[in-house]
């Protein structure tokens, strides 16, 4: 019994989580994720062991749209802001606007995202306390694993 029990963990924590991949150039996401994941788990000595959801939005018209969709209330600031948000939950939403243009600044925005997801199941709601600390720790892995500045 003891061994049944044994084998049925392993198997457990052994079972792939696979993420949905929704947009444009979505195997961008998928080719990076081969690599941006098992880094992560490295960087951050823990498996994230859940699905995500990651959606490149094909522009800031379709970008504004899905955040308004999700009920982000500074969606107008993001817009003018970021590249992209991620969510606690299982949602990375990328604007692929200005990515498009280059393969190498949407790796590294897809790892600084992933990495808010890992430190989100690393640290929780501590990270509200120390906003700089949480986006400059995902640009240094970003940085890290791309080399994209």
């Amino acid at each position: 019994m003891i061994i049944f029990l044994l084998i049925f963990l392993l198997l457990i924590n052994s079972i792939g989580y696979t993420h949905e991949y929704y947009g444009l150039n979505i195997e961008w996401a998928k080719e990076y994720m081969t690599t941006i994941e098992p880094f992560l788990e490295n960087e951050y000595n823990i498996k994230l062991q859940k699905e995500l959801l990651i959606y490149n939005a094909k522009n800031n018209n379709e970008y504004k749209k899905v955040l308004i969709r999700f009920k982000v209330k500074n969606y107008k600031s993001l817009i003018r802001n970021s590249y992209a948000v991620t969510s606690k939950g299982n949602i990375i939403l990328i604007n692929m606007e200005e990515l498009i243009k280059n393969k190498n600044h949407y790796y590294f925005i897809l790892t600084h995202e992933m990495s808010h997801q890992f430190q989100y199941k690393k640290y929780g709601d501590i990270l509200k306390t120390n906003i700089e600390w949480f986006e400059n720790d995902a640009n240094q892995k970003a940085y890290k694993l791309t080399k994209y500045k």
